[in-house]
């Protein structure tokens, strides 16, 4: 609701006289106890009879598993050059922006039930960069000419993957969603991991990485890409023309921090939400993290660039 639907709806009542002022807003939405929501987000398709089948289902699924033992994978395009479309300035100054800079890295996720992670792979472009020469890219970076996940790349994460739990003489369950680069005859190929596959156009309600842990990852990775930017020197025409210079070495070491910034307290209770683990409570379940933070918040300096 704004503040000019607000006076349009008295108008129609009957109110000509009334003006709505931020602050009566303000106090109409606390009084009724109303927030601002992103109305798609595409849960609204996923069918609930599926979803109850699903959560039926894990009963048979998960039992012989630790709760350190049951994960979940998943990739996610970040763009990292990209900034915010909004800023702060004096009301007289004019703004500049730039072009939207869309360069994009894919980012691969594993995460267990109690927070344990795997260190976020990289999925770009360019096989040789520049500025990745002399830098071990094993277990930090994969290329591909879209710079999309695919299943030998995928192939390749679980077999390194495989190899780490056999050695510390761990068996785990992986579930994934039944993406095209996650193809079903995985299944069984690797001895120390079970593939579970989630069931198709479900997941944003069933898959604990979607239910905020990424969304919170890019809240973070944000923030250091903003801090990099307003602690630059100001000789530059906007900020777009700072995040032009930012490479792609520094972007994989700000996603690594960004990831290791996501608690564990969030990663556990979106397991919980996506009803893997029984660690919550209901009412603790409801309140899972949405990741939809200020990415402004806590930064020690705001400047228009």
């Amino acid at each position: 609701m704004s503040m000019e639907f607000a006076t349009k709806v008295a108008e129609k009542r009957g109110y000509p006289e009334f003006k709505a002022s931020s602050g009566w807003l303000t106090r109409f939405k606390e009084r009724n106890n109303l927030s601002q929501h992103k109305l798609y987000d595409g849960s609204a398709d996923v069918p609930e009879a599926t979803v109850y089948s699903w959560k039926e289902r894990l009963g048979s699924i998960i039992p012989g598993y630790e709760m350190q033992d049951i994960w979940n994978m998943d990739e996610t395009d970040c763009f990292y050059r990209a900034l915010l479309d909004k800023s702060l300035s004096e009301k007289a100054k004019k703004s500049k922006g730039g072009k939207k800079l869309t360069e994009r890295l894919t980012v691969a996720f594993f995460v267990s039930a109690t927070g344990e992670r795997r260190k976020p792979v990289v999925i770009g472009k360019y096989a040789n960069a520049r500025c990745l020469k002399n830098i071990n890219k094993d277990d930090l970076y994969s290329s591909q000419q879209k710079a999309w996940m695919t299943s030998d790349i995928l192939h390749k994460l679980l077999s390194q993957l495989n190899i780490s739990f056999k050695a510390q003489n761990r068996s785990i369950l992986l579930f994934m969603d039944s993406a095209g680069c996650h193809p079903y005859d995985l299944k069984g190929r690797y001895s120390n991991i079970k593939l579970v596959f989630f069931p198709v156009n479900c997941t944003s309600k069933l898959k604990p990485l979607d239910l905020g842990i990424i969304q919170n990852f890019k809240v973070h990775y944000r923030k250091l890409l903003l801090r990099h930017v307003i602690t630059l020197p100001t000789d530059h025409n906007c900020a777009t023309d700072i995040a032009k210079t930012l490479e792609v070495l520094q972007a994989i070491r700000w996603m690594g921090t960004a990831w290791s910034k996501v608690e564990n307290d969030t990663i556990i209770k979106c397991f919980a939400a996506a009803r893997v683990s029984n660690t919550f409570s209901e009412a603790v379940i409801v309140s899972t993290v949405s990741g939809e933070e200020d990415p402004f918040a806590d930064l020690d300096v705001l400047f228009c660039l």
